[in-house]
């Protein structure tokens, strides 16, 4: 499988040093796609800790908002180490990255995770802010099992 035509890769948060500063992942629309996998990639990253969550929305512009629980983690505590990711409990929608540089995390979101009942088809990541310590991450969104085949997919990024 080609990923990048089978799928539709979408920079969430550009490499950035979240120094100071919460950081949030942009809202993607799960309208066009069955599952969506986050990869959040996290650089150097001193003694902070992080708390990251996810919200969803109604549209992607992010008025009417909630939170989107999850359950489960993939983590490689240490890509420098080994290319094996760990599955990890989360504890009331919340995982807490540990102090270490390096690391790279997935969670796995399929679209009737969110409320659609209540017109929430939309999701972000939410990084809280690591406070005076240098810390650089980027998020991705992989969407997959996408509703319509096209030779350039449709857009995650719209409502």
């Amino acid at each position: 499988m080609e990923l990048s035509k089978r799928g539709k890769i979408i920079s969430g948060l550009t490499p950035i040093d979240a120094t100071g500063a919460a950081k949030n992942g942009d809202y993607i629309s799960m309208k066009n796609a069955a599952h969506c996998t986050v990869i959040l990639h996290f650089g150097v990253s001193l003694v902070a800790t992080q708390a990251i969550t996810l919200t969803q929305a109604t549209e992607v512009a992010g008025s009417t908002t909630k939170a989107l629980g999850f359950d489960l983690i993939q983590v490689n505590a240490d890509v420098t180490a080994t290319d094996t990711f760990v599955e990890t409990t989360v504890t009331s929608d919340t995982i807490d990255k540990s102090a270490a540089s390096e690391q790279l995390f997935a969670i796995e979101i399929d679209a009737d995770d969110l409320d659609v009942d209540n017109g929430y088809d939309c999701f972000r990541v939410n990084l809280e802010s690591p406070g005076g310590q240098a810390t650089l991450v980027s998020i991705l969104y992989i969407c997959t099992e996408l509703r319509y085949a096209a030779a350039v997919p449709v857009s995650q990024i719209i409502d």
